[in-house]
């Protein structure tokens, strides 16, 4: 079975969810999004950090705005976490 960064699936939505909550609001830019993946995964590949926000966004946890930030989904990340 070949590696995936969505291996570190709770502790992405644990830092996303942390810092929507931190600023008190509900979405999350891609600068911030492209940090917790390098951080969290150890992985700095273009294509798997796409491949892993794609992912993310698959799963309904974030939808792109058209100004290029990503909508927080709270309430599925939560359940997700099991809270």
């Amino acid at each position: 079975m070949p590696w995936s960064p969505l291996l570190y699936e709770k502790d992405i939505l644990k830092d996303i969810l942390e810092i929507t909550q931190n600023e008190n609001r509900d979405y999350i830019t891609l600068m911030e999004l492209r940090r917790i993946i390098i951080l969290r995964t150890r992985v700095i590949g273009e294509k798997t950090i796409k491949n892993t926000i794609k992912a993310l966004e698959d799963l309904g946890y974030i939808k792109l705005n058209t100004d290029g930030t990503f909508t927080v989904n709270k309430e599925t990340i939560t359940k997700r976490l099991g809270g």
